[in-house]
């Protein structure tokens, strides 16, 4: 399975009802010599690694205030895993509103970074169902018209 483009994130969270923005590194950073720089500069220099671990997504729910409906999502197609230097950027200095999904073959699953943890040298978390966790934790219900423009997409929820 191809890994899911920025805008095809777009669409899935837009669907959903959010304004979505795409915030990798490779999407800030259209200037080639950046590009090349700022992973040289990984090792020593925490903001080099903030950028180079940005998440997917910025997005903010339409119909809910900023301080409940915006966050930062990281899309994973297939598997869902993250390197020990990822983790340890994501504990130290992304927001607690870091929500990780990963798509498998069409089901959406997701679960907030800080539920997560490390051990045994890999980062575990237990994922729920998508329509689940907006429901549960951001009060966003999932209806018909948003499950038919997903469909659209290719994603049950």
């Amino acid at each position: 399975m191809a890994p899911i483009q920025p805008t095809s994130a777009i669409s899935i969270f837009e669907a959903l009802g959010f304004d979505a923005q795409a915030i990798t590194f490779e999407r800030v950073f259209a200037d080639q010599y950046f590009r090349d720089l700022i992973p040289q500069l990984k090792p020593t220099n925490d903001l080099a690694k903030i950028l180079c671990y940005s998440p997917t997504l910025f997005a903010m729910h339409c119909d809910l205030e900023p301080a409940k409906g915006a966050l930062m999502i990281r899309l994973f197609d297939g598997d869902l895993t993250l390197s020990e230097e990822e983790f340890d950027c994501y504990s130290r200095y992304y927001p607690k509103k870091l929500l990780l999904v990963l798509r498998e073959n069409r089901a959406l699953s997701g679960q907030w970074f800080p539920k997560g943890n490390w051990r045994e040298g890999k980062f575990h978390v237990t994922l729920m169902p998508l329509r689940k966790l907006l429901l549960q934790d951001v009060g966003i219900a999932v209806g018909k018209a948003e499950q038919k423009k997903l469909a659209d997409l290719g994603i049950d929820i």
